[in-house]
């Protein structure tokens, strides 16, 4: 999806606007972080 030769978006896609990057919390990484 990052790449700028992407194939076009589906009707599902373009139906709604495209959603933000959804980042796991910080915890999940603190909680899986070594120590």
């Amino acid at each position: 999806m990052t790449a700028p030769d992407t194939p076009p978006r589906p009707p599902c896609m373009i139906d709604h606007p495209p959603a933000p990057p959804r980042a796991p919390p910080l915890g999940v990484f603190k909680w899986r972080a070594p120590g």
